[in-house]
């Protein structure tokens, strides 16, 4: 009887199955027991949801230093490589933020954006975290941005400068050199935008 009680509390619980220790204990201690079995599993998902928007941050983050890299060591600095009319790829070093805001202002600047996208990296990792497995699409955005704002600080830290190589263009009307950070920060934003819009309008039903 008391194995019975032990499995039909773990099986109201959540749990399947209790470990063959759990049958041994005392009645009164298998509650307390199951309790904490489900407890930490819990912990474990919502541990593997975060994890996997961090993973998503540091797949960001390698392919842009990557893309740094090589384009860094492959190309001439401010020499195009024409790929379409409207599209090359050309290296250059930005010292303002993203799309060269900023870019001529003397070197302060550096200073002031590393130390914003230093906070800005905190501020999203612990908001990932936080999140969980609630809301998929607003921890994706944050991934996103989180991967290109530590993209971009590495190089602020190491070079004193960020690598641009891409760069759209109509005739000769050109848009500022932007990276794959830049790129990820931009359509986090849009996402988080978007997911805004989302929960406004499902609350105003």
């Amino acid at each position: 009887m008391a194995a019975l009680k032990a499995y039909s509390i773990g099986h109201l619980s959540g749990i399947n199955s209790l470990s063959p220790w759990a049958f041994a204990l005392p009645q009164n201690k298998i509650p307390a027991c199951a309790k904490l079995l489900w407890c930490l599993r819990g912990c474990v998902v919502d541990s593997t949801s975060v994890f996997k928007w961090y993973g998503l941050a540091l797949l960001v983050l390698v392919l842009d230093q990557f893309s740094k890299t090589w384009f860094s060591a492959n190309l001439e600095y401010a020499t195009p490589w024409v790929i379409t009319d409207f599209f090359n790829f050309t290296l250059l070093h930005n010292t303002g933020a993203a799309f060269s805001f900023l870019s001529d202002s003397g070197g302060w600047q550096q200073w002031l954006f590393a130390g914003i996208a230093s906070v800005v990296s905190l501020v999203l990792v612990v908001w990932i975290y936080r999140l969980g497995s609630s809301k998929a699409m607003e921890s994706a955005a944050l991934a996103l941005v989180l991967g290109g704002a530590v993209g971009n600080l590495i190089d602020r830290l190491q070079l004193g400068y960020v690598v641009d190589f891409i760069v759209v263009h109509y005739e000769q009307h050109y848009w500022p050199a932007f990276n794959i950070a830049d790129s990820a920060i931009c359509v986090g934003a849009f996402l988080i935008v978007v997911d805004g819009f989302r929960q406004h309008k499902a609350e105003s039903k």
